[in-house]
């Protein structure tokens, strides 16, 4: 299954090429053309409206399956008692079962509760940290921050590749930067240690809201994300056999890369800025 999403993290159908069995990518900015968020809070706001509405899916969700497990208890107090009075061997069998239907739909219950808490908690947490980044976020670019390479072999490489697209396209090479690094690498690691692949943090912040926490005043930023990827080359040609994901690289707005990556699940990120 491939996830491809562009400016607010809108899901679509991927148009990647030849990707390794259950490799994902996923591309987002603060400024998609197609979609025209040019506010950064507007890829938050929209992140936190979507949290919220699998909250409130999540919680109708438990209250049916509630429902659902208290008919079954009722069926089968009723059919324990009926079988009580009667003794019938056949009431006996219909009230054991009644009591294995009510067993199944309270675990039912309960798995969905906590399922609902669990997306609740997750849509508290975004609007909390949306709350807190608030007045918070700087948007002149500093061209003096970080440093233009890295001696990381996998994180060059990452660059070398994305700049010889850029130089292909005419676009100017992109400076390495280590306050987008730190972004991406904590985000590359959150993903890994909690399996799973978004621009939302597992704590519930947007890839803004990460991006601006590791210093990067940037006004223009993007993201791109894979996971089971084991080489820089195979989560590069991926990114760029995908438009949203190509779109990132080949902006010429941007001048800035910072690479993030995790081995263990191949969880790759690149945080573009201006």
């Amino acid at each position: 299954m491939v996830t491809v999403a562009a400016g607010v993290a809108i899901a679509g159908p991927s148009l990647a090429a030849d990707l390794p069995p259950g490799a994902q990518i996923s591309a987002i900015n603060n400024s998609d053309a197609v979609n025209t968020v040019d506010d950064p809070a507007s890829s938050a706001q929209a992140q936190i409206a979507e949290a919220e509405a699998q909250a409130k899916a999540a919680r109708k969700t438990a209250k049916v399956a509630t429902q659902a497990a208290n008919k079954a208890k009722r069926i089968a107090a009723q059919a324990t008692g009926h079988a009580l009075r009667t003794r019938s061997s056949s009431d006996v069998r219909t009230a054991q079962l009644a009591q294995l239907a009510a067993k199944k739909a309270t675990a039912k219950m309960k798995a969905a509760k906590a399922a609902a808490k669990k997306a609740t908690a997750r849509a508290d947490a975004m609007r909390a940290s949306a709350t807190r980044a608030t007045g918070q976020r700087g948007f002149t670019a500093s061209p003096s921050a970080g440093a233009s390479t890295t001696s990381d072999n996998n994180r060059s490489l990452v660059l070398e590749l994305a700049n010889q697209a850029r130089s292909l396209a005419g676009c100017g090479p992109l400076s390495y930067n280590s306050q987008l690094e730190r972004a991406a690498q904590g985000h590359a690691e959150d993903m890994q240690k909690n399996n799973f692949m978004s621009h939302v943090s597992h704590d519930g912040r947007t890839f803004d809201q990460r991006i601006r926490a590791a210093g990067f005043d940037g006004g223009r930023i993007g993201e791109n994300v894979g996971a089971g990827f084991s080489t820089p080359d195979s989560v590069s040609d991926a990114w760029m056999h995908s438009p949203a994901h190509r779109a990132n690289i080949l902006d010429c707005r941007f001048n800035y890369l910072g690479v993030g990556y995790a081995l263990t699940g191949g969880y790759w990120v690149q945080n573009f800025g201006a």
